[in-house]
């Protein structure tokens, strides 16, 4: 029996090329090219676990037209290195094997090329001259400087033609060098290549036009835009419908987006954190379409699930989806929809796991530990042990679990120890929000996938060593988690946790004070925020230090998301102050400069971190051959529920050695 969703598996022509069903796997760089921008065998079993997985397309991301002297990211592919060609052939062919049409990003990103000796070797160029976010200076391109880039693009897509490529994708998007010439928000200039949108819009159709010289009718271009760039002097939704009525005819499929990658402000709706509605982008290539766009449209943006794409092709919004995490967090989301599991897909959170790329580290996944490791795993399965052991973990929260689940699969015999009557630890309080739809939707498959894995689950039970002990266990791997923790202020007893605020289970009045500027704290805020509440967030720390969303204050996208929420919802944030007393209706506070302000809460709730286990933890350390006891998760150190995923499951891949 086929699946429900008959448009999602509907094939699709174009150009000759037949794409078996309407979902794209869309552009990211995993830092898994070599370091002089060539394909490697990680790379291709990287893509290849997409194609494996039912995607239709599958699609490299960022490649390089100018990688001798531009590159913005770490280990991307270099198209001007010779070498890189018959590498990106086994690439090709390693992904279209599965009957998935290889695609490939390519891109030069002009002015905002970070300022790193080790990757630009040149000043950075653009439209017109500016200093970039970076402090260096840009370099106005000249008609020379101009036409040399256009025929860049041209050369990098007819080598990749020779390649093996039937696809590719034009980067116009998230303020890289081509859109850099179409937005007024970077383009300056006075001569035919700037003022107008039919000048600005120049460079683009002329690229454009050299590259389909280049390739000929054989070969499908993508174009990727940003339909909505957010800044007031930036692209707009009305001013993108009309640069694409004059590109259309130029390419085969509109790949819409919004954001720009280097204003910190829009990545947040280019790489929507949780925070953000799902679907970001859709009401963009519905209003394209609505606009008489003939071209088709693929649209990317939180688009969590198959079922999600298949309102979108039923709604006749796009002729393709496009999707980039959920293909992180399961690659065999495509396969599992279509033999109609859809239950069984690990669902994406949109936490910035992911983000290890910018800072020098290979991909990763919150909720997929195999991610960027593919080439350890053949066929995406867990190897089988050789010897069979008796198993216990301890704990069943997110690393806990993950582990039984990753054991059995292995081959051991395993018993979860849990001492709550459900499964879960602290993802329940902390995922309780509505706004925190993306990690229930996980809490929900993780217990989902634990309870039918095989394992014995033991609810309501605290394991102890003497337990452990006398039911001659061969290896333990301790997953307790840590407590909330409650600073000693004068009248701390007056305060609540605030997830217990978030559950229901504390009454909150109308005046409420918050100890702690955490992410945790914020999404309280926000929550009593737009309930009416009059919200107040006090932090000894100054407000760029603090460690708002999935990292510090101006420094993420999740971050300035939850910020601007709170902000929205009237939340006062006031930092760098000392709490002196919690009194019946009030909290007192000492200022930076030594003033002291008293601010009227009838409720106070703290979000002021958590502590470790390790004592309960150490019980365990000596029970058996300490070389067997194994610890993950917050037990360790308090982090996010990817480090205690990725913990549990080396945890449990250790027990085969």
């Amino acid at each position: 029996m086929g699946s429900k969703y008959t448009h999602v598996f509907e094939p699709f022509t174009i150009r000759g090329v037949t794409f078996k069903n309407r979902i794209i796997n869309s552009p990211g760089v995993p830092g898994l090219a070599s370091n002089d921008g060539c394909s490697t065998p990680q790379l291709r079993d990287y893509h290849a676990a997409y194609a494996r997985g039912g995607a239709a397309v599958v699609t490299i991301g960022n490649a390089s037209i100018d990688g001798q002297n531009y590159r913005d990211e770490s280990r991307q592919i270099d198209l001007t290195n010779p070498r890189t060609w018959i590498s990106l052939n086994e690439l090709v062919e390693g992904i279209e094997r599965y009957g998935a049409v290889a695609n490939i990003e390519i891109n030069h990103p002009g002015m905002h090329v970070p300022n790193d000796p080790d990757r630009v070797k040149k000043p950075p160029i653009g439209p017109s001259k500016c200093i970039n976010a970076h402090g260096v200076e840009v370099v106005e391109m000249d008609h020379e400087m101009i036409a040399q880039v256009q025929d860049a693009f041209a050369a990098a897509a007819l080598n990749l033609k020779k390649a093996g490529f039937r696809m590719i994708m034009i980067h116009g998007a998230h303020g890289n060098l081509l859109p850099q010439f179409v937005s007024p928000f970077t383009n300056h200039r006075t001569d035919e290549y700037g003022g107008s949108l039919e000048n600005r819009a120049r460079f683009v159709i002329e690229t454009l036009d050299k590259v389909r010289a280049a390739v000929g009718d054989d070969m499908v271009i993508e174009y990727r835009i940003a339909a909505e760039e957010y800044a007031e002097n930036g692209m707009h939704i009305e001013d993108t419908i009309e640069f694409v009525k004059m590109i259309e005819d130029k390419i085969d499929l509109l790949h819409v987006s919004s954001g720009m990658v280097h204003v910190l402000e829009y990545v947040r709706f280019m790489i929507a954190p949780t925070y953000e509605e799902h679907c970001i982008n859709v009401k963009y290539a519905r209003a394209l379409k609505q606009a008489g766009i003939k071209v088709p449209l693929s649209v990317v943006g939180s688009i969590m699930n198959i079922e999600n794409a298949e309102k979108i092709l039923a709604a006749g919004d796009a002729d393709m989806v496009a999707m980039f995490r959920p293909f992180m967090a399961d690659p065999n989301l495509v396969k599992k929809c279509a033999r109609n599991h859809p239950e069984d897909v690990a669902p994406c959170m949109r936490c910035s796991y992911h983000g290890r790329i910018i800072k020098n580290q290979v991909v990763g996944c919150a909720v997929n530990p195999m991610q960027g490791r593919e080439s350890e795993f053949p066929g995406g399965l867990v190897p089988q042990t050789r010897v069979k052991k008796k198993v216990a973990v301890i704990g069943g929260g997110p690393g806990g679990m993950q582990a039984a689940r990753t054991a059995t699969e292995a081959g051991h015999e395993v018993v979860l120890f849990e001492k709550a009557g459900r499964l879960g630890g602290n993802m329940i309080p902390v995922g309780w929000l509505e706004m925190k739809v993306d990690l229930h939707n996980y809490y929900a498959y993780a217990v989902r996938q634990t309870e039918k894995c095989g394992c014995e689950i033991r609810l309501n039970t605290t394991a102890t060593p003497e337990m452990i002990e006398a039911e001659g266990f061969d290896a333990v791997i301790v997953a307790i988690g840590a407590d909330h923790t409650f600073p000693p202020i004068p009248g701390i007893e007056r305060a609540a946790w605030s997830p217990d605020a978030d559950m229901g289970n504390v009454e909150v009045g109308q005046d409420v004070v918050i100890i702690g500027g955490g992410q945790v704290g914020y999404e309280t805020a926000i929550d009593q925020g737009r309930k009416g509440k009059n919200v107040t967030i006090v932090d000894i720390l100054p407000l760029d230090k603090l460690p708002t969303g999935a990292g510090i204050r101006n420094v993420s996208s999740a971050a300035i998301s939850i910020v601007n929420h709170a902000q929205a919802a009237g939340v006062r944030e006031c930092a760098e102050v000392k709490i002196r007393e919690i009194t019946t209706d009030s909290v007192i506070v000492e200022h930076a400069d030594g003033s002291v302000e008293t601010i009227k809460a009838d409720t106070v709730l703290v979000a002021a971190g958590m502590k470790p286990r390790k004592a309960e933890a150490e019980t365990f350390r000596h029970v058996i051959a300490e070389t067997d006891v194994y610890y993950v998760g917050d037990v360790v150190a308090p982090r996010n529920i990817g480090f205690a995923v990725n913990e549990g499951f080396n945890a449990a891949l250790a027990l085969n050695e």
